[in-house]
């Protein structure tokens, strides 16, 4: 029934865009500029712009010579003739024959970016912490290096980011909450008090974001486990999370297509399938569990992106370091001294790694899915499936050493 409701909704949207035109085939938007690059084709250079208004993301393309348009606000004249509700829900290409820029609008995000730019002199390392805080697009350069190293997860807002934050926002909230509770409502429950707070914060920063995929699954996941944990329903669960997954496709169908949100649920479908079997935690299981994910993540990531490199062992470490690195630039920024890691950042940025290019097959991918979903009642198939995301690892390293 939600489902229903949500596409109907969606498809009254659709038709609205489809008919917003000056005459039939073409459409009159508003929407932001999420990213803009240029690319050369048969016929010289043009412009790639990705758009975004409070319905759907888009690319368009143009051959006027426009200047930076980044996070402005434009109208563009769209050609959608052909374009069907599926490709619309998808997130579709359409050519545009007139882009107008709006007049520019300062609301807090923008202000927030700016105080972020003027902290840097570097315009590579200052896109860094846009995407890291903002969710703005990765420039290419970094993007790149964070596929081939494997730690695009680091750039995308989402539960990691989440937890990482939420975790320091409960030790920072802790001692004045103990105060008052202690002085004024002893009666309340501590735990429940302390864990609407990160919802609270999630809330606002997911209203800031723009209601970003990766993060808009983050915080679905934990409102809903908030309130289950209220109804006193086993929070840390298989089955919570599937149907957590499908309420958030039902209420959002454009989700099925976001490949941010669909490795997002995945990655949570390994903490939890991990959880399940081996639940104690020590030092030797957190390097398991690194080790596990990161090698669970290599089919389904290969069979959307080709570059490989064994270098990408080291998102393991890369990605426990962020552990203390993602709060300690974000306090950084808080004081007015964002610049303090932009040596290595533009470092970082130089480096050239040697990758190959790896995909998945089909077959591949569809024994990894029956095995994903084998190992949820099997012990022994949740050790067979990684094995066999080990065997895949192993194969593409002995391709990259034979080049």
């Amino acid at each position: 029934m939600i489902a229903m409701v949500s596409l109907g909704l969606e498809y009254r949207a659709f038709l609205s865009f489809k008919t917003s035109g000056f005459k039939e085939g073409f459409s009159v938007i508003e929407a932001s500029v999420l990213n803009q690059y240029t690319k050369v084709g048969k016929n010289g250079e043009y412009s790639v712009l990705r758009l975004q208004n409070k319905h759907i993301s888009f690319y368009t393309t143009t051959k006027e010579d426009i200047k930076n348009l980044m996070h402005r606000r434009v109208r563009v004249v769209l050609v959608t003739k052909n374009l069907t509700f599926l490709q619309y829900l998808q997130g579709f290409y359409a050519f545009s024959v007139d882009i107008a820029v709006l007049p520019q609008e300062y609301h807090f995000k923008q202000q927030i970016r700016e105080s972020i730019t003027k902290q840097h002199t570097s315009e590579i390392a200052a896109n860094v912490y846009h995407t890291l805080f903002l969710a703005d697009s990765l420039n290419y350069q970094m993007r790149s290096l964070a596929n081939a190293l494997g730690i695009a997860h680091l750039f995308a807002i989402s539960g990691y980011h989440y937890g990482v934050l939420s975790f320091f926002i409960l030790l920072l909230s802790y001692p004045t909450y103990r105060y008052f509770h202690h002085h004024y409502f002893p009666y309340r429950n501590a735990l429940m008090d302390l864990l609407s707070i990160p919802v609270i914060f999630g809330f606002l920063y997911l209203l800031l974001l723009g209601f970003t995929p990766s993060f808009l699954r983050a915080f679905c996941m934990a409102l809903c486990s908030y309130l289950l944990f209220i109804g006193g329903v086993r929070v840390v669960s298989l089955h919570s999370f599937f149907a957590l997954g499908l309420l958030m496709i039902a209420l959002f169908p454009s989700l099925l297509f976001s490949i941010g949100f669909i490795l997002s649920m995945l990655g949570v479908f390994y903490i939890l399938l991990f959880i399940q079997y081996i639940p104690t935690i020590s030092i030797w299981n957190i390097i398991l569990f690194n080790l596990g994910i990161f090698l669970f993540m290599l089919i389904p990531v290969h069979f959307i992106f080709t570059p490989f490199t064994p270098l990408a062992l080291l998102s393991i470490p890369l990605t426990l370091a962020f552990n203390f690195f993602y709060p300690f630039v974000l306090i950084a920024h808080l004081i007015g001294i964002g610049d303090v890691a932009d040596s290595l950042i533009l470092w970082a940025s130089a480096l050239e790694i040697p990758v190959i290019a790896v995909k998945t097959t089909k077959v591949i991918l569809g024994i990894w899915i029956f095995l994903c979903f084998a190992a949820i009642p099997f012990r022994r198939l949740f050790y067979a499936l990684n094995l066999y995301c080990l065997a895949f690892f192993s194969y593409n390293l002995s391709l990259f050493l034979l080049q």
